[in-house]
């Protein structure tokens, strides 16, 4: 077979996967689209009952609190898509299949990029979205303004004086696109890797390692208090304006350097090791 990337392999590859999602995902993404609007409501109906209000009274549910629900639910669809879509590749029973097909790895590859990085989100923020719409276009219910009115500048009252609130508000959108690749990539990478369980023990690493990064932090607070009170001058005229000006970009753009390093690595490594993959 010729090791070129060949167009009419891949749109096969994207049709064959394409099935495979249905198959794999469709229910999880179903449910997933769905759950929001489920927790949104459980919880607004928790809070009228807690304060007492009667539950026939109007709820009016912000857009503020239905985004962040639909974000929350977009960023576990797209963690979850790969091991679920592709996390047969190195079992003994789909894997084989699956590595014998009429296509390169790379092309492969490419269509595990389209369904995990480009398919899965807009798709799902897309008929999210749509349900929240047609909820809204009720003349009953809690939604009673539309998602789109919501003003993230607005609702986080940003000064733009600050030279920190306009770079994160100008750059927010590639914090957005990087937090896609960076948490697909690395559960495609982990699921070469695992054999079972990939989800749960991709996140039970990850959760060590937040653990070990916590406790690194909180060991180094006593000195930090400790220094701020033998010098309070110093911090108010100096570390203050330090810590804006210049400490918070750096672990700014150090942030979106370690997401950009961590998905090529990931995605390297990973292809790598689709292309070797033993059964």
């Amino acid at each position: 077979m010729n090791s070129n990337f060949d167009f009419s392999r891949f749109k096969k590859v994207i049709v064959y996967d394409f099935y495979q999602y249905l198959r794999r995902y469709g229910v999880v993404m179903a449910v997933l689209i769905g759950l929001p609007t489920v927790l949104v409501w459980v919880s607004s109906l928790s809070v009228l009952s807690w304060g007492g209000t009667g539950l026939s009274e109007v709820m009016n549910i912000p857009p503020d609190i239905r985004l962040s629900a639909i974000s929350s639910c977009w960023n576990v669809a797209i963690f979850l898509a790969p091991a679920w879509l592709y996390g047969f590749m190195n079992m003994k029973k789909d894997g084989p299949q699956y590595a014998t097909l009429p296509a390169t790895y790379f092309e492969k590859f490419c269509s595990i990029l389209f369904y995990t990085v480009i398919f899965t989100p807009v798709v799902y923020m897309a008929l999210a979205l749509l349900i929240d719409m047609l909820l809204t276009l009720l003349p009953f219910g809690g939604y009673q303004e539309f998602i789109w009115n919501f003003s993230l500048i607005e609702y986080y009252d940003f000064d733009f004086s600050n030279s920190l609130s306009e770079m994160m508000v100008k750059t927010g959108w590639i914090g957005s696109i990087l937090s896609i690749f960076s948490s697909s990539s690395l559960m495609f990478f982990f699921s070469t890797v695992f054999k079972k369980h990939k989800v749960a023990k991709t996140c039970a690493l990850i959760f060590a390692l937040s653990f070990v990064i916590m406790i690194a932090m909180f060991a180094a607070i006593p000195s930090i208090v400790e220094y701020v009170e033998e010098n309070p001058v110093f911090f108010e005229d100096y570390f203050a304006r330090y810590i804006e000006e210049r400490l918070m970009p750096i672990l700014f753009y150090g942030t979106i350097i370690c997401e950009v390093v961590q998905t090529m690595i990931c995605y390297v490594w990973g292809y790598h090791r689709m292309k070797k993959m033993k059964f």
